[in-house]
């Protein structure tokens, strides 16, 4: 990068962090730590196992041992078919 593009950009980032408050005297930090990604692996396993949960999970909603998921749906079906009927459309399926 040339310098006086780089001493912008410095510029910039300065009066930016002043903006927001940060009164810190460094304005990028390198990255130090080591390249151990192991417990990351470890916690995106994790994740990884709560979502498969999630995924297999029973989503029927039940009253009294009635998936009330199916009396919602029939209850839609019919509403629809009346609203399509008063509009005109008829569905003979």
């Amino acid at each position: 990068m040339d310098k006086a593009k780089r001493a912008r950009a410095m510029q910039l980032l300065s009066k930016t962090k002043q903006i927001m408050g940060d009164s810190g005297g460094v304005i990028i930090q390198s990255n130090t730590e080591t390249n151990d990604q192991s417990e990351i692996i470890a916690l995106l396993t994790e994740q990884n196992a709560m979502l498969l949960a999630l995924l297999n999970k029973d989503s029927n909603v039940y009253l009294d041992t009635t998936k009330v998921n199916k009396k919602l749906d029939e209850n839609k079906r019919k509403s629809n078919t009346g609203k399509d009927r008063g509009q005109g459309r008829i569905n003979f399926a």
